[in-house]
Parts: C-alpha cells; structure tokens; sequence
C-alpha cells in the first residue's frame, strides 16, 4: 500500500482518518448525548483521597501517562517525510503543535466520556473498554460496530508509522547512502544487508 507515489499515499492516508474521525466522534457524540441526560454521573466520583501526593497516586499517574504517551507519539512521524513536503519549515511546525494540541483535546474529552458512562471501578478491569462503553449505551451491534471502528483506527495508526520509517531508508537512497541493487548482486558475501 505505501509502495507508491506519496500523492495515492496522501489520499489512502485522509480515507484513514476520516475513519478515525468518525470513531472518535462516535464515542464523543454518543458520551455527550448520555451526559446531557443523565449528566457526568460516574466520571466525577473520585476515590478517598484521589489527589492526596503519595505513592499510589504517582504510580498511577506514570501508568496514565505511559498510555497517554503513546497516543501523541505519532506526531513526529511527518518529520520522516520532510523532503516529500511543500514548505516544510512551515508546514511541519504546525502539523505538530496541531496535532498535538488535536490529540490532547480528543483523547480527554472522549476518555471523559467514556468514564462517564463506564464507572472506573469496572474501566479499569476492562480489556475492551469501547465496545463496553457502545454495548452499555446501545447494546451488542453497536459495540461490534465500534470494536470494527476501533480496529480501523489502529490500523490508520500504524500505517504513517510504516510509511515514515520506510521514507528513511528512500531519502538515504536519494542521497546515495544506502546500498543499491547492484551491490547486493556483486557480492557473494553476505557481510552487509541488503535491502
């Protein structure tokens, strides 16, 4: 799929985030029109002592922010294609800060949502907290349809990943600092990889 030029690659790209989008809508529209009815319920009722610094609250804080991490590590993956882009001293200031600022704002507001309907006590025993989250507020299609959303999405994930690293070794070749298929033909060693 990324074997190609990066304009096919930009559309496949906006087809995968328009499924994400669509996801993460799902899960927001759905946790605002429960909240407008029913209101925050679950999501602000806190544990004794839920802000008190020891060491419980750092060790869940770390383990939040591990996760949390993960969901912004893809903001740099547009300095990979750096070379492939119009004005980038321009354009890759701004998909970062934009990302990033987009990641934070979706990630807090649908985890809000989320917390609101699932009652934290039952979310963190969770392995599929989403489908959970769809089955409570519309029964078991809609969970099948999120879990198929979901798949989705991290799939859309993983694919600027891909398509990043793979842009490494491309730019390097440009360059003529990675190895060329004449090389590989040449040599009956088998001291250096080729790609």
């Amino acid at each position: 799929m990324l074997y190609r030029q990066i304009r096919s690659i930009g559309k496949l790209m906006l087809l995968l985030w328009a499924g994400m989008l669509l996801t993460v809508g799902a899960i927001i529209v759905s946790g605002l029109i429960h909240m407008a009815r029913f209101g925050p319920g679950p999501a602000l009722d806190f544990p004794p002592d839920a802000f008190r610094l020891s060491k419980s609250f750092a060790l869940g804080l770390g383990g939040a922010m591990l996760i949390a991490t993960f969901d912004f590590l893809g903001y740099y993956s547009v300095c990979y294609v750096g070379g492939e882009v119009r004005n980038p001293e321009r354009v890759m200031p701004r998909a970062i800060f934009y990302s990033v600022i987009g990641v934070a704002l979706i990630y807090s507001v649908m985890n809000f949502c989320i917390i609101s309907v699932v009652p934290w006590r039952e979310a963190m025993h969770s392995k599929l907290i989403v489908a959970e989250y769809m089955q409570k507020l519309y029964g078991p299609r809609a969970a099948g349809a999120i879990t198929i959303l979901v798949l989705w999405t991290a799939f859309a994930a993983a694919v600027p990943v891909l398509l990043g690293y793979s842009r490494v070794r491309y730019a390097a070749a440009l360059e003529g600092h990675f190895y060329s298929l004449r090389d590989c033909t040449a040599s009956s060693s088998r001291t250096f990889p080729c790609w």
